[in-house]
C-alpha cells in the first residue's frame, strides 16, 4: 500500500483505520498516509472502499491539501456505514477533469480524509489513480 506503480496511470492505495486512529468531525481533514502527490501529477480517479463499517452515521469526504484545497473535492459524504466491500467513486467538485487529464497537482500535496460525524470504528481504503510526471 502507498507505493505508486510504474504505469502511465498509476494507482496507490492508502488504508485509514479509524479504530486505531479516530477522527472527530471537529478535527478537520487529515493527510492519508502513503497518498502524497508530486508536482505535475494529474488525479484522474478516486475511490473509497469500505473495509469495516463505522456502525453508525458517518459521512466521509476525500480531498487534497493543495493551496486551493477542497476537503470533499473528490468524494463528498460517502457512507462510512455502508456494507463492507461497498465502493464510492469520485463525485466531488474535482470529478470533472481539466482537458481530460485529471486534476492538476501544482504543488506537492497529500490526499486528505475528513468526516461529517465522529469516526472510531470504520476501516476504509482510499484508491487513487493519477497520471504521474513523465508518464
Amino acid at each position: 500500500m502507498g507505493q505508486w506503480s510504474n504505469e502511465s496511470v498509476a494507482k496507490a492505495t492508502g488504508r485509514v483505520d479509524f479504530g486505531k486512529n479516530p477522527l472527530t468531525a471537529a478535527a478537520g481533514a487529515r493527510a492519508i498516509p502513503g497518498l502524497d502527490l508530486p508536482v505535475g501529477a494529474h488525479v484522474v480517479g478516486v475511490y473509497l472502499k469500505i473495509v469495516v463499517a463505522e456502525g453508525g452515521t458517518c459521512g466521509i469526504d476525500i480531498g487534497d491539501d493543495l493551496p486551493t484545497a477542497d476537503p470533499d473535492g473528490y468524494i463528498s459524504n460517502a457512507d462510512g456505514n455502508a456494507t463492507a466491500g461497498s465502493i464510492t467513486v469520485t463525485a466531488g467538485a474535482f470529478a470533472t477533469t481539466v482537458n481530460g487529464q485529471g486534476r492538476p497537482i501544482t504543488a506537492a500535496c497529500n490526499m486528505t480524509i475528513d468526516v461529517d460525524n465522529d469516526a472510531d470504528t470504520a476501516v476504509v481504503d482510499v484508491i487513487v489513480y493519477a497520471r504521474m510526471p513523465g508518464n
